[in-house]
């Protein structure tokens, strides 16, 4: 299947993941396939740790994770993630937590729909 017909077409950016691969050495392991792991898991911490400030009310967290989030995630071409934590960093910079609430919503169905679209990405480069 092209990579415009999958699922992880619509969640990244072929252009973030190319600059990866171009880093890949010859007999070095998969420099795409270790980036995407790191980048789960520390998203994955990210969130739970955003969830946590955002409960107690510490913007100043909130901002800093949010702020952390965008950036590994537009490095990884996570293209629907970064914006919202965006949105949620500058939120959190007004000190507007009301608004943040409704967001996180959005931002972790994004990550898990990212998620799904790295772990297919890595099934397909497996196949």
């Amino acid at each position: 299947m092209p990579w415009g017909e999958t699922p992880a077409a619509e969640a990244l950016d072929a252009t973030a993941l190319d600059a990866i691969r171009a880093l890949q050495r010859p007999d070095a392991p998969d420099i795409l396939q270790k980036v995407v792991g790191l980048y789960l898991a520390g998203a994955a911490a990210q969130l739970t740790q955003l969830k946590k400030s955002l409960a107690a009310g510490d913007m100043k967290g909130v901002q800093a994770i949010a702020h952390s989030l965008k950036s590994s995630s537009a490095n990884l071409g996570v293209i629907h993630l970064a914006p919202l934590c965006r949105e949620i960093e500058a939120m959190a910079g007004a000190g507007d937590a009301e608004s943040i609430a409704p967001k996180f919503a959005e931002i972790e169905q994004e990550f898990i729909r990212a998620q799904a679209a790295l772990q297919s990405l890595s099934r397909e480069k497996g196949s």
